[in-house]
């Protein structure tokens, strides 16, 4: 279960991930409503992680999701990669979507 946002009682952390420093991964799990504002923290607080290893493999469960992002959303994060590639490199990526998105 993810865990509830700093100083909020109600909402539930939408962006959850696990580093395996040993296997060099990410597994990042994106549940109900999305916002880029989590989106870009999220890829800010691996940028600052001290034990996230410079290339990661990444898995990227988007099967909980309620909607899918917007090219425009996906310009922007592909920016915030773009930032943060001089400390950290996307090896394998890997991401699960529901069937109802792959239609």
């Amino acid at each position: 279960m993810p865990l509830t946002a700093t100083g909020s009682v109600n909402r539930i952390v939408s962006v959850t991930y696990e580093i395996d420093t040993n296997k060099r991964t990410v597994r990042t799990k994106c549940i109900g409503l999305v916002t880029m504002h989590e989106v870009i923290d999220h890829f800010r607080t691996l940028q600052q992680g001290l034990d996230c290893p410079d290339v990661l493999d990444v898995f990227l469960n988007l099967r909980e999701v309620d909607s899918l992002p917007e090219i425009w959303q996906i310009s922007a994060v592909i920016n915030e990669v773009k930032k943060i590639r001089s400390q950290i490199r996307v090896g394998v990526c890997a991401i699960v979507a529901a069937a109802l998105f792959l239609a």
